[in-house]
């Protein structure tokens, strides 16, 4: 058989997979198609990278671990007499650690580290989509669940510091924006589908021009002549953050306006803040087509002071409406 056809047949069984768990209720049918989902996923992570043997073994590990956990609770739920409280830690540290979220986050970034962007796409779209379901028909509303829905956010931010990878920073982002679906399931009115669909044609607009440049880090960027792409990447990635008043806020603003806790969501757009700030300080220099690894002088620190206060002013009128 030609190996293009069983490359197309693998990814249609991966993607049915992901469906057929989506449109389930049930426990066990949906533990079933996750087994299925891995046993597929791992294939095709073979067939588009050739160097992919190591993050295969530690993602295999990890997603077993993970349903083995997943397996448990629901045996426990069957149980009378049971402690809640214990199948509820149980659900929420099998599916945090199925994401990669902190602190299970040290796979996701060693497993990412040598994918390639199609993989990486993948992997932080269809394989997220399982935990975010089963947090919407199981949800978690639990003071833990909501700590480390914070925590998550906070290291999301404080992994952006000092990197030159575009695949760090995107993880990064990426931890900080699940974290915002998971503070929709939390709401009255659960939002994390559109906030899900707005990400992934986000991701998907961002890495085509990545894999379009051939570009893994920003001094690649950088060192393009191409101011008119530069400006774009600069767009597209300020687009991906949700960055007001782009396209990737508005899935920010609706869960902003369903939250039933207004204390989380201003620790939520503080560490927002935090991430867009240092989003312009890593993508200002596309617009000078030059790369300074030095510290910031007066007027680009006034700069990202004005901005910040900029971005505190514009949530403020957010919070007033």
């Amino acid at each position: 058989m030609n190996y293009s056809l069983i490359k197309m047949n693998i990814y249609i069984l991966f993607l049915l997979s992901s469906l057929f768990l989506l449109s389930s209720k049930s426990f066990f049918f949906i533990w079933a198609c996750l087994e299925f989902n891995l046993m597929m996923f791992i294939p095709l992570m073979k067939t588009m990278n050739n160097f992919m043997a190591n993050s295969m073994m530690k993602y295999f590990i990890i997603q077993s671990i993970s349903s083995s956990l997943f397996f448990l609770t629901i045996i426990l739920t069957m149980l009378n007499n049971i402690n809640m409280i214990l199948v509820n830690f149980l659900m929420l540290s099998c599916m945090w650690m199925k994401m990669g979220l902190f602190p299970f986050s040290s796979w996701y970034f060693q497993v990412t580290e040598h994918m390639n962007w199609n993989m990486w796409f993948l992997l932080n779209t269809i394989q997220k989509m399982a935990p975010l379901y089963i947090f919407s028909i199981n949800i978690i509303n639990s003071n833990i669940f909501m700590a480390m829905m914070f925590i998550n956010s906070i290291y999301a931010s404080m992994e952006i510091w000092f990197q030159s990878s575009f695949r760090w920073l995107m993880n990064s982002s990426s931890m900080n924006h699940f974290s915002w679906m998971l503070l929709s399931l939390t709401s009255y009115k659960s939002n994390w589908e559109i906030y899900f669909t707005f990400y992934a044609l986000m991701s998907f607009m961002l890495i085509k021009m990545l894999i379009k440049n051939n570009m893994n880090t920003f001094i690649n960027l950088i060192n393009n002549k191409n101011y008119n792409n530069n400006f774009l990447m600069f767009l597209t990635m300020m687009n991906f953050m949700g960055m007001p008043p782009f396209l990737g806020f508005i899935p920010k603003l609706i869960i902003i306006n369903y939250s039933t806790s207004m204390f989380i969501i201003m620790l939520m757009i503080l560490t927002n803040i935090i991430i867009m700030t240092l989003y312009f300080y890593f993508c200002m220099p596309l617009m000078n087509n030059k790369f300074n690894n030095k510290l910031m002088d007066e007027k680009t620190n006034l700069f990202y002071f004005y901005n910040i206060l900029l971005l505190l002013f514009f949530y403020m009128l957010l919070f007033l409406y």
